[in-house]
């Protein structure tokens, strides 16, 4: 995988310097302790019935040596939070990472509010957070995918909250920064969600987006994410930064094969899907990728959209995906099945180098699909 480094162009800023613009931007702060990220604010420091009291005396621990944190959901603030520090990977990859999240967002919706410190992945500070406004605060939730996550409001409604400068962390650095929050950027929750959905899964899969593998995995994804609900557009979008992450050249071959593959679904033709990706990058990073594009099997749910890795849905949403992905091996397995007017069924298959016609109820097909049909990892959650 070939990540390139960007230079930081913008300046770090130090101090207190913009808090005022957050203030006037709808944002509100919590006192922190000093040097941690624990709020001491007491109890019910995030009651949206408490904002005021827990903002003011915010402001004033500042100036007494205390560390400070915006509320996120207050003001329809929502900060999306960068943890590279987790990847399996060299530091070089990890700061590459955060630049280049940062670089996606902000040509996807200009640069926001950002923040970092100097944390041992190279001489400037390295991003680890973007603030941005929701144009309707009301549809804002959080999110928490494999590297990013978006921290908005927790599932009964209290606000969260992220440390931000000129706050010191618990090993010393100071936040800085980044980008000032003097122009904070007003955006649409799911326009928003898509972007860093997609930013997620290319972290994911970048590692296994090797040359001799790109174009079978751009396959295999479009076949997925298109019979899941997704448009070509948006495919492409994910397909682009892909592209555009790992230094992939060959983006307008890519798109091609998509738009072949979206040519074959709408004329009711068999394409390879989540089996292929298994195949290709492991079971692993497939349950990484159902993650971070929240799409869990082959096929649509009853309802008409994805099934979602999360909460009670995941054991039926999980043992979905591996009956799709031994019925899509199936298909792709055999030439053609055949009904007779008896209703007897047939598949045509490859057996010891020529094709054969097989009874499904005949031994000879439970042969042939215990050698060809055989599923390799753990077994189906019941």
């Amino acid at each position: 995988m070939e990540v390139k480094m960007m230079k930081t162009t913008v300046q770090p800023i130090q101090g207190m310097d913009y808090l005022s613009d957050l203030v006037a931007a709808g944002a509100r702060f919590v006192r922190l302790k000093p040097n941690e990220k624990v709020p001491d604010a007491g109890e019910g420091w995030n009651d949206p019935r408490n904002v005021e009291r827990v903002h003011a005396q915010a402001l004033q621990g500042i100036k007494d040596g205390y560390n400070i944190g915006i509320l996120t959901g207050a003001g329809g603030i929502i900060d999306i939070d960068i943890d590279v520090r987790v990847m399996e990977a060299p530091d070089t990859v990890r700061r590459a990472a955060a630049d280049w999240v940062c670089k996606y967002l902000s040509l996807r919706f200009g640069a926001s509010a950002s923040w970092g410190r100097r944390m041992g992945l190279g001489d400037a500070p390295t991003p680890s957070h973007i603030l941005y406004r929701l144009v309707d605060a009301r549809r804002g939730k959080t999110q928490k995918l494999n590297y990013l996550e978006l921290r908005y409001k927790s599932s009964g409604g209290a606000y969260m909250q992220s440390m931000i400068p000129p706050s010191i962390h618990p090993d010393g650095s100071a936040l800085v920064w980044l980008t000032p929050p003097n122009n904070l950027k007003d955006v649409e929750y799911e326009d928003l969600e898509r972007a860093v959905r997609i930013a997620d899964a290319v972290l994911v899969l970048a590692e296994s987006y090797t040359v001799g593998k790109r174009h079978n995995i751009v396959g295999a994804l479009s076949g997925w994410l298109l019979r899941n609900g997704w448009t070509v557009d948006e495919v492409a979008e994910l397909v682009k930064a892909l592209c555009d992450y790992t230094g992939d050249s060959e983006f307008s071959d890519r798109l091609q094969f998509l738009y072949d593959t979206a040519s074959k679904l709408s004329s009711g033709e068999p394409v390879v899907g989540l089996p292929t990706i298994v195949g290709m990058v492991g079971d692993n990073i497939a349950r990484q990728l159902s993650k971070s594009l929240a799409v869990a099997a082959d096929t649509p749910s009853r309802n008409g959209h994805a099934p979602r890795i999360d909460g009670k849905d995941e054991k039926e949403a999980q043992t979905r995906a591996r009956l799709d992905m031994l019925i899509q091996r199936a298909l792709e397995a055999v030439d053609a099945i055949y009904i007779t007017q008896k209703d007897k069924t047939y598949v045509s298959v490859n057996r010891r180098g020529g094709r054969y016609l097989l009874d499904v109820q005949s031994p000879n097909f439970l042969v042939w699909a215990k050698q060809n049909l055989r599923y390799f990892g753990e077994p189906p959650i019941s």
